[in-house]
């Protein structure tokens, strides 16, 4: 896929790992509500972002579409819906 900014990769890079952190730390403070609440919310929330990264015209509708069939592919492996 094609990046959604214009950061250098290194740079996009570091900003996700970063990004991706600190939602961790955030969603660990989230204990209190069961997982398919936080699934729900989560999910409102990917809404609201990519509609805003398509809005603004940082991605394409088929880019998007194409992140989210990974995403869901991703979901439903085989060995994680075992275990």
């Amino acid at each position: 896929m094609e990046p959604m900014d214009t950061q250098e990769p290194d740079a996009e890079g570091a900003a996700i790992t970063e990004c991706i952190g600190e939602i961790a730390d955030f969603v660990a403070t989230l204990v209190r509500y069961p997982p398919n609440v936080l699934a729900a919310g989560m999910g409102a929330n990917l809404q609201c972002v990519l509609r805003c990264i398509l809005d603004a015209g940082l991605s394409t509708r088929s880019l998007i579409s194409e992140f989210l069939e990974v995403l869901t592919r991703e979901v439903l492996k085989p060995e994680r819906l075992d275990s």
